[in-house]
């Protein structure tokens, strides 16, 4: 890390463990608290993948013990992604095959974790529905969040669509049904790759590429 009068400090160990990771993202909120998410392999001859994170405490000058965001579930879970808040607060969201009741096949969906600064604690949950890709986040600083992706659009012969669900501080994730057709339900071809950005009062904007198809 770098302080504020310039330089960098003695890089720490944040993994603390000699099992290999990799795709490591980072947020930092406004009061100096940083987040650090990683995926993990257990083991060298395991598939599965898992997701950790770290957080700095700017006050206490230090990184606390690394968590494990989806213990419960032993898939492959890829792409992190985080964002933080002025409010202390983070989102975690990340793609993760899942096994399902009565499906032969696992699926991809999207989960988020969120941190809460008060209880510090983290609360992860699904998103999302069939094979989706691509989850990116964003916060502002009163804590509300976006996480955006791409998903199959099923009425239009699987054509890929952009999809988001909002997190509203005091109330939780505002997700959309199913059939519902996102910010782009595919309808002029394959939307792929979206990117979000966010205003610290909360406005957002999208982006994303489009295979148009006549």
């Amino acid at each position: 890390s770098m302080v504020a009068s310039g330089g960098w400090q003695v890089a720490v160990d944040v993994q603390a463990s000699s099992s290999t990771f990799d795709d490591p993202k980072i947020a930092m909120g406004a009061e100096g608290d940083v987040f650090a998410v990683w995926t993990n392999y257990p083991s060298p001859l395991e598939s599965i993948k898992r997701i950790y994170v770290s957080r700095y405490d700017y006050a206490a000058q230090r990184w606390a013990p690394k968590t494990e965001l989806n213990p419960d579930h032993m898939d492959l879970a890829e792409t992190p992604q985080v964002a933080a808040s002025a409010t202390g607060d983070a989102v975690v969201v990340w793609r993760q095959w899942d096994h399902l009741p009565d499906i032969a096949s696992p699926i991809a969906r999207i989960w988020a974790a969120r941190y809460d600064a008060q209880s510090r604690k983290w609360d992860a949950q699904p998103l999302s529905g069939w094979h989706a890709d691509a989850p990116q986040v964003v916060m502002d600083d009163a804590g509300n969040g976006m996480a955006v992706w791409s998903e199959p659009n099923l009425d239009l012969e699987s054509r890929v669509r952009i999809r988001t669900a909002a997190y509203r501080a005091g109330f939780g994730w505002s997700q959309q049904g199913p059939m519902d057709p996102g910010i782009d339900d595919g309808a002029l071809g394959h939307s792929r790759t979206p990117q979000i950005a966010m205003t610290g009062d909360g406005r957002a904007i999208a982006v994303w590429t489009q295979q148009d198809t006549p």
